[in-house]
């Protein structure tokens, strides 16, 4: 019986010395969690686009009904002077369509030297075409530390296939 009457001081005097020992005071327990340090979009690279296709093609489903592939060549990059975990931003835009496909890389150590990028599942689901092509915007992006810097913009000629 007299355990139970201890019980709660003990619990506040437990509470008061955590407190006091992790406290600004003491700092002799951090309580707080670990920031990750390797954060994707920080960091810094030197990033040259050596390639980019001119034209692709909106080529019929063959598997599933309905809808159209969006099939673009990929484009090349060489990647220097790394550090962190900057990002490439890969992306196409169709306004007439309201179309936009993006894909993000995260660079790491392994990065430097050249890549080629491509859209991830690049689906525009439609069927029908008034135009035998459509104009699309192609970029190439570096996004580092929430800021976007445009490496590549250009228009792309999309070819429609029936």
């Amino acid at each position: 019986m007299d355990s139970v009457r201890w019980l709660p001081s003990l619990t506040i005097g437990m509470i008061l010395v955590v407190g006091l020992l992790s406290g600004q005071m003491v700092g002799a327990i951090d309580l707080r969690s670990e920031v990750p340090e390797d954060v994707p979009g920080d960091g810094s690279a030197e990033v040259d686009v050596i390639s980019v296709p001119e034209e692709g093609r909106l080529e019929p489903k063959r598997y599933l009904t309905g809808g159209h592939i969006v099939s673009l060549p990929p484009a090349t990059v060489k990647v220097s002077n790394l550090s962190g975990h900057p990002m490439l931003v890969y992306k196409l835009q169709i306004p007439e369509m309201w179309y936009v496909a993006v894909t993000t890389y995260v660079l790491d150590k392994e990065s430097p030297g050249r890549h080629t990028l491509t859209l991830d599942e690049p689906v525009l689901n439609r069927t029908s075409f008034s135009n035998d092509s459509y104009r699309g915007e192609l970029r190439v992006i570096r996004r580092v530390d929430e800021r976007d810097t445009v490496l590549y913009r250009s228009n792309v000629t999309l070819w429609v296939e029936r």
